[in-house]
């Protein structure tokens, strides 16, 4: 399985498929700066910047899961290496475990990358209000919004997500054919997710985005986003922010079980 692993992560790490992680949420980081209103006091501007760290994590999180691992994932099941599995000391079991940890990998220098690129562009002025007066209000440092940004919190969506992004990307390797149809798949759901769903748009929603999103499983991790970002929500909205999610992702998973074939 080492030996797998080393492979996998060595072959994608020359890929220029590595940097789409990395740009990934510059972009969004460049998007959000340009949407911060007027007018709002140094701690809201703070509290909301907390709030575009959370959901670029959460929504990297999620690609890392469809289209970091799982397009890995359909490659390998289509290798010649997989068909030829019964004449080498690995097992199908060693196969996921090494494609699980190289997903995990790439989501760990994901994860790095966003928090020191928010960091730099925090306090290079990226992030900033102009007051009523028509001075600017800038976010001066990191830990001017990493105070509104509740840690335990954000570690348990940030698990959500995870365990809920990765166990689709197996179920969506499990039913594709082929690496083409596996894309389709993959990015139709991101971007219905992200954008019908709401879980891109930190804040409020209009409330056809609020109703869409109540069948995509992955928008009620955006109840533990706000959750995380210090946003005060409901009682039923943390509980189906845990278990819309995580029993989505035991029934896909366990669906994952009986479809997925390496031949």
């Amino acid at each position: 399985m080492k030996s797998l692993y080393k492979l996998i992560t060595k072959t994608n790490l020359k890929s220029p498929s590595i940097l789409f992680p990395l740009v990934f949420p510059l972009i969004f980081i460049l998007l959000y700066s340009v949407g911060i209103n007027d007018g709002i006091t140094s701690v809201e501007l703070d509290a909301l910047v907390a709030t575009f760290f959370v959901t670029i994590f959460s929504i990297t999180t999620m690609q890392t899961g469809l289209m970091g691992f799982g397009i890995n994932f359909v490659a390998i099941k289509e290798s010649v290496l997989i068909r030829r599995i019964g004449a080498t000391e690995l097992n199908k079991l060693d196969v996921i475990l090494s494609l699980l940890f190289y997903g995990l990998t790439v989501w760990l220098i994901s994860a790095a990358w966003i928090f020191l690129t928010v960091i730099i562009f925090s306090g290079i002025g990226t992030f900033y209000s102009v007051a009523d007066d028509g001075s600017k209000v800038f976010v001066t440092n990191a830990a001017a919004w990493m105070q509104y940004v509740n840690w335990g919190k954000f570690l348990c969506s940030t698990i959500v997500m995870l365990f809920a992004s990765f166990s689709l990307g197996i179920f969506f390797t499990s039913i594709a054919p082929n690496d083409q149809s596996y894309m389709a798949m993959a990015m139709l759901y991101f971007f219905f997710a992200g954008f019908m769903g709401g879980l891109l748009f930190p804040g409020d929603v209009p409330n056809w985005i609020e109703y869409i999103g109540y069948v995509i499983p992955h928008s009620y991790v955006g109840f533990l986003n706000d959750w995380a970002a210090g946003t005060s929500i409901e009682t039923w909205q943390t509980v189906t922010g845990f278990i819309v999610p995580i029993v989505f992702g035991i029934v896909v998973l366990g669906a994952s079980v009986k479809l997925l074939k390496f031949d």
